[in-house]
């Protein structure tokens, strides 16, 4: 006659059996009780407008036995909230949730990712100015959202007319060639890293 136990292990457990008729033959047999779990992607953050690539997969099940389905929340700013690795491109800091339901065995087992925004530095250099021929001037630009240790890069556009004192400071200075072919415009470029 058939014999049965009810189990739910904390982790996955292999559960054996051994049998033994009147006459003294033994029989055995064991059976695999898997106790999946989610493993998610690391947090994230991202530039304004950037994309973060998020993850799950499911831990000590294979494969074969597993038939699975995904629902991410919310859906805003995925590519696809079906499926195990959508892209997500949020507007602001988001919390993503996902769902994961095997059809098989009818388990839903969910997981959580933070996917952090930082808003885009933004640059201000004034309104255009002139600079006489062999003279120069402080270029000393308005710059928000650029975060505790920003770099800072500045460069000149061709055809170039001049030079900048320094590279790499938030402020620099542009001194104009003592030889210009009449009116020229100088184009300087500042770029912010946060």
């Amino acid at each position: 006659f058939p014999v049965t136990i009810q189990v739910n292990p904390a982790q996955t457990t292999t559960y054996s059996v051994n049998g033994t008729d009147s006459n003294g033959c033994l029989a055995s047999d064991s059976v695999t009780v898997y106790r999946p779990s989610v493993v998610m992607g690391s947090n994230q953050a991202i530039c304004a407008g950037a994309f973060a690539s998020l993850s799950v997969t499911l831990a000590s099940a294979p494969a074969s036995m597993l038939n699975l389905t995904y629902s991410w929340s919310p859906s805003a700013g995925l590519n696809d909230p079906q499926i195990s690795n959508p892209l997500a491109s949020p507007t602001t800091t988001t919390i993503y949730t996902v769902q994961v339901t095997d059809q098989i065995s009818g388990c839903i087992l969910s997981g959580q990712v933070v996917v952090f925004v930082i808003p885009k530095p933004v640059v201000d250099l004034g309104t255009d100015f002139s600079v006489a021929a062999g003279s120069s001037s402080n270029l000393i630009p308005l710059v928000q959202n650029a975060g505790l240790t920003p770099s800072y890069t500045w460069s000149l556009l061709a055809p170039i007319y001049g030079s900048l004192s320094v590279s790499n400071t938030r402020n620099t200075q542009f001194l104009a060639n003592s030889v210009v072919p009449g009116v020229v415009i100088q184009g300087v470029v500042l770029s912010v890293m946060s």
